[in-house]
């Protein structure tokens, strides 16, 4: 987890994070996607503690450090527990420090008719984002450069437990500059969730509409 999320109703939060920045042209151009998958650009907040600067920008979800090769092992997520100590990612840690903007995330859940898929959200009067690292590898070409995006997971709530045992870490609104600038992560005890079965559609990266994040009648509901 987490490999699918959506994003559409909270693309507007960005406009509020850093004076004149993004542009109301760039906001514009992001389209709004129900089904957003590993590989895809998706909006992040970025903060490079070296420029000491926050800015906004498309990053590819799926890491991949300054220092490395090419490789088709790019993770989406990390263990926020080792992400500090990981070679992969403690330079990051250290000085990339992201956030991105989400309505809510899919997980799957394994049932006697197969695995279904569930979509996670929280109630909050205030945007919230998940936590995650970035960074900029270039190729041999000036042309040749990736700004990449891990998100990072940590062990999920009680509530949310019965569908996975793990969550991205969400950050609220008022601590945002903490995490990026500082790298702490504040608990909130007033993000509260909600969760229900969608449709299988979701499973295929080529369905993408609001629909996918519609309730649907599940075994759950009997529970």
């Amino acid at each position: 987890m987490c490999g699918r999320f959506a994003l559409a109703n909270q693309l507007s939060s960005l406009a509020d994070i850093i004076e004149d920045q993004p542009s109301t042209e760039f906001i514009d151009s992001i389209e709004p996607s129900w089904n957003i998958a590993p590989k895809q650009n998706v909006p992040t907040v970025m903060f490079d503690s070296t420029s000491n600067q926050v800015t906004i920008g498309l990053a590819s979800w799926g890491f991949r450090p300054s220092w490395s090769s090419p490789s088709k092992i790019e993770p989406i997520n990390a263990q926020i527990e080792t992400a500090a100590s990981k070679p992969m990612f403690r330079q990051a840690w250290a000085t990339k420090r992201c956030a991105l903007p989400f309505d809510g995330w899919y997980e799957w859940k394994s049932t006697p008719l197969g695995k279904q898929p569930f979509f996670l959200h929280v109630q909050s009067k205030e945007p919230v984002y998940f936590a995650g690292l970035w960074d900029t590898w270039h190729g041999e070409t000036q042309n040749d450069v990736i700004t990449s995006t891990v998100i990072l997971t940590t062990e999920a709530v009680l509530s949310l437990q019965g569908i996975h045992h793990r969550m991205p870490v969400l950050i609220s609104k008022s601590h945002l500059d903490s995490w990026l600038k500082f790298g702490q992560v504040e608990h909130d005890d007033s993000i509260a969730f909600k969760f229900h079965a969608v449709s299988k559609k979701v499973n295929s990266v080529q369905n993408n509409g609001f629909d996918l994040v519609e309730r649907i009648a599940s075994l759950t509901d009997y529970w």
